[in-house]
């Protein structure tokens, strides 16, 4: 089980062959591979600790005020070009969280924090933390149209400028870097982190979907053509017992399929983040014949459906779909 890599540039090459600085703080795993563009004789890194040796960033904050306190009615706020349903103008700060969390931005109410209220007499204020946290955000727009009674302007105003983080990220790793010619801002590759299954007893089972559309002329059959395409199924079991990290984080089968735990860093290996998380799935067989028998099989962007772990057995059993219609399949490979 893999996931993809993610490329990171370091500042900072060649000066310490035991620590490596880099900027991309939330994807370099302690247990993570990479390699370093410009070593000589070519060597997979292995990182062993990270530690953040800086200062963190700033959430920022905005005011969202009404300039009349007489006004009653509803407003709406716009951020990201998205935008909220009514809020009442004596709405409670929860209220006005619950509406920024419903906007279609794919932000949780772990990104949104509201305080102060109601209004209008007093301005509520918005936080934007999680995934908004630490960084500068462009200021809310207020539509005040819907107001009445009153003015219908919605102030808003930045009271908390958002900071990125200061911090640098320092990553030591093993083996130590090599002899080589490295650059300024040379290339660091992170590899796919990886839990390795032995099937041993187990099994691997794909099924393959076509479908045709079998066209008349009068009631006679005619010509075919193909249908829509339908993900391919796969279905794996596995003994407990065969399964060793690819890497020295610790991993489960569990937190690898749900990308959490161990996982929890892990990259989707579907090319759109937006989509739900995935992994690929590379079945690596090796006959006692040579290693021109060798085949690789890689079912790519597998989502699993359902995940049983049986204890007693010592097994695990998953089933689930790739979001392509057959798999890749390589031969004579290391």
């Amino acid at each position: 089980m893999t996931d993809s890599p993610p490329v990171v540039t370091d500042t900072d090459m060649g000066i310490d062959t035991t620590v490596l600085n880099t900027a991309d703080t939330d994807k370099v795993p302690v247990g993570a591979r990479f390699t370093v563009a410009g070593e000589t004789a070519a060597a997979v890194h292995l990182v062993t600790a990270r530690t953040n040796a800086g200062a963190g960033g700033v959430n920022a904050k905005q005011s969202v005020g009404i300039d009349d306190a007489t006004s009653s009615g509803h407003l709406h706020l716009t951020w990201g070009g998205n935008t909220t349903g009514t809020i009442a103008s004596d709405a409670t700060a929860a209220t006005v969280k619950t509406a920024l969390v419903a906007m279609d931005d794919g932000y949780t109410v772990d990104d949104w924090d509201v305080t102060g209220g109601p209004g209008p007499t007093a301005d509520w204020v918005v936080e934007f933390k999680g995934v908004l946290g630490a960084a500068p955000q462009v200021l809310m727009v207020g539509d005040g149209s819907a107001l009445v009674g009153g003015t219908t302007v919605v102030v808003i105003a930045t009271t908390q400028a958002g900071v990125l983080p200061s911090a640098t990220t320092n990553i030591g790793f093993t083996p130590e870097l090599g002899a080589g010619t490295y650059v300024e801002n040379g290339v660091v590759t992170f590899l796919p982190q990886q839990l390795d299954i032995k099937v041993g007893d187990g099994n691997i089972t794909y099924t393959e979907h076509m479908t045709h559309e079998y066209l008349l002329d009068r009631g006679d059959l005619d010509t075919v053509r193909e249908g829509n395409q339908v993900p391919m199924d796969v279905k794996m079991e596995a003994v407990y017992e065969h399964i060793t990290q690819g890497t020295s984080e610790p991993v489960s089968p569990m937190d690898a399929l749900k990308g959490v735990g161990g996982a929890a860093e892990w990259v989707s290996a579907s090319s759109d983040l937006c989509e739900p998380y995935a992994i690929d799935l590379i079945v690596l067989h090796t006959p006692p014949c040579g290693t021109s028998e060798n085949e690789r099989t890689t079912f790519p962007d597998f989502r699993a459906d359902t995940k049983e772990v049986n204890f007693k057995d010592a097994t695990i059993s998953v089933t689930g779909k790739c979001n392509v219609t057959e798999p890749t399949v390589e031969r004579d490979v290391d």
